[in-house]
C-alpha cells in the first residue's frame, strides 16, 4: 500500500505498508508522480513502520522515485 500526507513544513510523507513483492500487484508509480506533482514538496520523508515483506519491486519503485524527484529538484 502507498499513501501520502502533506506536512506543515513543505514536505510530503510517503507511507509504505504491506507487502511489496513482485508476485503481488504493486502500487502504480503514476500515483506517486501525480501526488508529488500536485503537492510540489521541498522534501520527502518516509514511514515504513507498516512495511511487510519486500523484494526488488520496492527497490525499483524507490529508484524510480529518486529519479523523478531529482528531475523535479526535490
Amino acid at each position: 500500500m502507498l499513501s501520502f500526507a502533506r506536512s506543515g513544513d513543505g514536505g510530503l510523507l510517503v507511507r509504505l505498508a504491506g507487502p511489496w513483492r513482485l508476485s503481488q500487484p504493486l502500487p502504480s508509480f503514476s500515483a506517486a508522480e501525480r501526488q508529488i506533482s500536485e503537492a510540489k514538496p521541498r522534501r520527502l520523508a518516509f514511514d515504513a513502520t507498516q512495511l511487510g515483506d519486500w523484494d526488488s519491486g520496492l527497490l525499483t519503485f524507490l529508484i524510480d522515485l529518486v529519479d523523478f524527484c531529482s528531475a523535479q529538484g526535490i
